[in-house]
């Protein structure tokens, strides 16, 4: 009986190991310093372009901030330049935290399916260390309310840095299905 236990659980960990290799992302294609538009989604061609405001592919998934990263699928993202942001009275403030940052997170759906926003991942390091977000009121979170098909929808994001050298932000729209995109000066 304990070899058979032994060899159900051997079987299950190798199907789900073996399960999750055959899952891709959808990797980053190009990459716009045009704001993202609200255009009407891609027609089924692949050879037509999803966005007309897009320059060459960007091979390593960097963008500046302020550029719109767009992905194979039609997906696409785009950071805003880092701005100061004073935190409230009643905000939380990261321990450790010197220095704080707001950006404007915009999502740009591309795609023929629904997509929601609150999948989205955003990540922030500078002063060598990772930055923590800040939930402060009048700053809101991540909306809910999924983005139809050639529409998009910008929310805000602020952190709390040790410093603001090497400034990187990392986001993709859903961590499962998307490859990060980083965003520096």
């Amino acid at each position: 009986m304990r070899n058979l236990t032994r060899t159900a659980i051997a079987a299950i960990a190798a199907a789900t190991v073996l399960g999750l290799t055959g899952c891709d992302t959808v990797e980053p294609a190009k990459v716009s310093d045009a704001p993202a538009t609200t255009t009407a989604p891609a027609s089924s061609s692949d050879d037509e372009a999803v966005d007309e405001v897009v320059d060459e592919p960007v091979e390593d998934g960097t963008a500046a901030f302020g550029q719109t990263y767009t992905y194979e699928d039609g997906m696409a993202v785009r950071i805003s330049k880092p701005k100061p942001f004073t935190p409230g009275e009643y905000d939380y403030i990261p321990k450790g935290a010197t220095t704080f940052r707001i950006f404007k997170v915009t999502i740009t759906n591309g795609t023929a399916k629904p997509f929601d926003p609150n999948l989205a991942h955003v990540t922030v390091a500078a002063a060598g260390a990772e930055g923590e977000q800040l939930y402060a009121e009048s700053v809101g979170s991540a909306p809910s309310t999924k983005i139809r098909p050639g529409k998009s929808v910008t929310y805000s994001v602020a952190f709390g840095l040790r410093g603001t050298s090497d400034l990187t932000v990392e986001v993709a729209p859903d961590m499962v299905d998307y490859a990060s995109v980083l965003y520096g000066s």
